[in-house]
């Protein structure tokens, strides 16, 4: 359609005629053709030059980003990899597709690339690493949601106290949302909420527990006992970045990341539940922040024991335990590892884990020792210059975030040390 040059010139007004013809003009297809009406459709197309990138570090189990790079352009892509037992592509017909390998080597990667005019291909070999030591949580709560606490009544809280009678309340998290180097649960981190004198408070013990998968929680895999006052012993956040939105704060730092491992690792082989009592006698109360409700969380993973059985919060239709078809997302999160022969089982390098890992920057370490110390942390390149420092006085218990985004992508290593001159070193990857 054009600007008619005729007695009734209303078509379009003078404007909108310049606008076409600059997009006419101008145009990634348009502009390369004349305007010979015995040329104008005989524009040359040519033959793709197929090309690709990737990330400069790989894990075995984790999702991959590759991205097409080739000229033409191409309108069509196909994507192989060999040997290809166990990868995963998500589509192998995708412009820019994700990529799994299921364990370390060094494989082939092909891309051809096609149009009209034919087809190129081009191939890279690529090396996975097992990334050993490089542990993980996954939260129910993604990351556009609202962290929050439901009370009614004196003082009772939706999920834990002993105001409601639930003896256990739990979060349910499926296997193949883990990556697959990711064989055990070491603990977990609770999110306990606590302001003022409101919420969670007392002596008395708890217990974090890994259970497996029938309906609902069933066999014990894995325990950890431990006092709510040492939990309540734990720095209060304003936020955490690994739970909920990051950009998301609450006026005051009401967030207790608790962080418990248990006495000996749970095999991560199927679905699983992450479970915690409830004080249900004398004044010991517990509290543990949700995704909001309905928020950002369309399947309900939240649990509670009621009576002595397990309900799923999002059915539960009895009269203390009727959320109305809400789905509810419970802040127990848990930290998988791989189990590998280069683990690392000193005294630090057990309780403390540091994720994600690979990571775009932000760096957490979840810290779970048996006494207050100083602790040290020095990041290191791989020329050995350190390129980050930080000294965290009189700590024991949480979860510490270091912002490592002015870092160049590569891999660097973290020499952590305490006051009785333990050690330990983590390798980490920024993509």
């Amino acid at each position: 359609m054009d600007y008619t040059d005729e007695a009734c010139m209303f078509m379009f007004s003078n404007y909108q005629r310049t606008r076409m013809h600059t997009t006419m003009s101008n145009g990634t297809y348009r502009s390369p053709l004349t305007s010979n009406a015995v040329t104008i459709c005989n524009a040359t197309v040519q033959t793709p030059t197929a090309n690709f990138t990737y990330p400069g570090s790989m894990c075995s189990g984790a999702n991959i980003q590759f991205t097409d790079a080739s000229t033409g352009p191409p309108t069509g892509w196909t994507w192989s990899v060999a040997p290809a037992t166990g990868v995963v592509i998500t589509t192998a017909s995708s412009q820019n597709p994700t990529i799994n390998f299921p364990t370390a080597g060094t494989y082939t990667v092909t891309l051809l690339a096609s149009n009209s005019q034919g087809n190129n291909s081009t191939s890279k070999t690529v090396t996975v690493t097992t990334c050993a030591g490089a542990c993980d949580t996954l939260s129910n709560i993604n990351n556009t949601d609202t962290l929050a606490m439901y009370n009614a009544g004196a003082g009772g809280y939706w999920t834990g106290t002993n105001a409601y009678p639930f003896s256990d309340i739990a979060e349910f998290y499926q296997k193949t949302q883990f990556a697959t180097n990711l064989t055990q649960v070491n603990g977990g981190i609770i999110m306990f909420y606590r302001n003022g004198v409101k919420g969670t408070k007392g002596t008395g013990n708890v217990t974090l527990t890994m259970n497996s998968s029938a309906t609902g929680p069933g066999t014990v895999l894995a325990t950890k006992v431990f006092s709510i006052s040492t939990a309540t012993a734990t720095t209060a956040v304003q936020s955490v970045p690994y739970a909920g939105n990051p950009a998301l704060q609450f006026s005051s730092p009401i967030i207790i990341p608790y962080v418990a491992m248990f006495t000996a690792p749970g095999a991560l082989t199927a679905d699983f539940f992450m479970s915690l009592t409830v004080p249900t006698g004398g004044t010991d109360t517990i509290a543990v922040l949700t995704g909001r409700r309905n928020h950002s969380a369309p399947n309900n993973t939240g649990w509670i024991k009621y009576n002595g059985s397990w309900i799923d919060l999002k059915t539960a239709t009895t009269s203390t335990a009727s959320p109305n078809g809400s789905t509810y997302n419970i802040g127990i999160i848990p930290i998988a590892c791989p189990l590998t022969g280069m683990q690392d089982n000193s005294y630090l390098g057990h309780n403390i884990n540091l994720f994600p890992n690979p990571t775009s920057g932000y760096i957490n370490f979840a810290v779970a020792l048996g006494q207050a110390t100083d602790l040290n942390f020095s990041v290191v390149n791989t020329l050995g210059q350190s390129v980050f420092t930080r000294t965290e006085t009189r700590f024991m218990n949480g979860v510490l975030t270091y912002d490592l985004t002015a870092l160049p992508k590569g891999v660097y290593f973290v020499r952590i040390t305490d006051t009785e001159n333990n050690r330990t070193v983590k390798k980490i990857i920024i993509e």
